[in-house]
C-alpha cells in the first residue's frame, strides 16, 4: 500500500504544480488583459476627447466662416454703393465738362461771327474811304 500512496502523493503534487503553473499563466494572461483593457480604455478616451476637440474646431471653423460670409456680403455691397456714388460724380463732372464744352464752343462762334462782321465793317470802312479819296 506504500508504493500506491506514493504514486499517488507523486501524482497529487504533480497535479498541484501543474495547477499551480496554469494559475500563474492564467494570472500573468488575466494581467496583460487588464493591461491592454486599461491601454484600450484610455486609447478611447483620448480619442474621444480628440473628436471633440475637432468638432469644437469645426463648429468654430463654420462660426468663424459664417461671419466671414457675412462680412464679405456687406464688404461687396459697400463697394457697390461706393462704386456707384463715384461713377455718378464722374457722370456729373462729365456732363459738366462737355456743357462747358459746348459753351466755349457757342463762345467760339460768337467771336468768329464777330469778328467776321468787324472785318466786314473794316473792309466797307476801307472802301468808302478808298471812294471818299477817290472823289476828292
Amino acid at each position: 500500500l506504500v508504493p500506491l500512496q506514493a504514486a499517488v502523493d507523486e501524482a497529487t503534487a504533480e497535479l498541484e504544480a501543474d495547477m499551480k503553473t496554469k494559475e500563474d499563466k492564467h494570472g500573468e494572461a488575466i494581467l496583460a488583459v487588464e493591461g491592454k483593457l486599461a491601454d484600450l480604455t484610455e486609447a478611447l478616451e483620448a480619442a474621444k476627447a480628440t473628436a471633440q476637440d475637432a468638432a469644437d474646431a469645426l463648429e468654430t471653423g463654420a462660426a468663424e466662416l459664417e461671419q466671414a460670409v457675412e462680412d464679405a456680403k456687406t464688404a461687396e455691397v459697400e463697394a457697390k454703393r461706393a462704386y456707384d456714388e463715384h461713377m455718378a460724380e464722374l457722370q456729373a463732372l462729365f456732363d459738366a465738362a462737355h456743357a462747358m464744352h459746348e459753351g466755349h464752343h457757342v463762345t467760339h462762334e460768337e467771336a468768329v461771327k464777330a469778328l467776321d462782321d468787324a472785318m466786314a465793317s473794316a473792309q466797307a470802312a476801307d472802301t468808302a474811304a478808298k471812294e471818299a479819296l477817290s472823289a476828292r
